[in-house]
């Protein structure tokens, strides 16, 4: 099983504030980096300089055939490398702030 086979909208209540927690401390994390910050901005002022980016992102998404012109084909390939930059940063800290918590019960069992 891979964690991303998880469904964590059926995780036991006390799970799932567990992972609720990680998300805070994670975005907490990540908001206190220089680099990830200038991703989010970026990503922000994509969004808001061509609306067929907020069309692709919506929960609805594409509803008919785009015709886009060069500047917004390089708008769109600028902007699905940065998403996944992000995501990248994302996964990235989730995954030291588990081995983080992962070394902290080691050292407890170490003690006990």
């Amino acid at each position: 099983m891979k964690i991303s086979d998880i469904d964590i909208c059926n995780l036991p209540p006390l799970m799932g504030m567990f992972v609720d927690y990680l998300e805070a401390e994670c975005g907490r994390l990540l908001e206190e980096s220089p680099q990830f910050m200038q991703l989010i901005r970026e990503d922000h002022e994509l969004l808001d300089e061509y609306d067929f980016l907020n069309m692709i992102t919506d929960s609805n998404g594409i509803t008919k055939a785009l015709k886009l012109n060069y500047e917004e084909t390089e708008a769109l390939a600028r902007f699905c490398l940065v998403e996944a930059d992000i995501n990248c940063w994302k996964q990235l800290q989730m995954y030291l702030l588990g081995m983080a918590h992962a070394m902290e019960a080691i050292e407890l069992l170490k003690l006990k």
